[in-house]
């Protein structure tokens, strides 16, 4: 029962082939032009030129906090992905540079 619509799908494709093949030549134009449209593409691939740009380096901005927050209240950060080691550096790097109350 799997390959039961890959066989109706060979069914069509043999159909297909027998409908066109009584009209040789639109059967071999289409052939034609779809090889041609193919090697025209790869070959326009392979003559264009290759750009290569190098890494862009930004600098960084400073993390701050704005000016409404209230330092009298302990923050606790809500999501933190406990199996990431990237998310969990992330985090503490967070908590250190700002210098601020978070829980967790």
């Amino acid at each position: 029962m799997d390959l039961f619509w890959l066989r109706k799908f060979a069914v069509l494709l043999w159909k297909i082939f027998l409908l066109k093949r009584r009209k040789l030549i639109g059967l071999l134009v289409e052939i034609g032009l779809t090889f041609l449209l193919l090697a025209f593409i790869l070959l326009s691939r392979r003559l264009m030129p290759k750009k290569f740009q190098n890494a862009s380096i930004y600098d960084p901005l400073p993390l701050i906090l704005p000016v409404f927050t209230n330092t009298s209240i302990v923050y606790e950060l809500v999501y933190v992905p406990s199996g990431s080691d990237v998310a969990k550096n992330i985090t503490e790097m967070v908590k250190r540079e700002l210098n601020f109350n978070f829980k967790g």
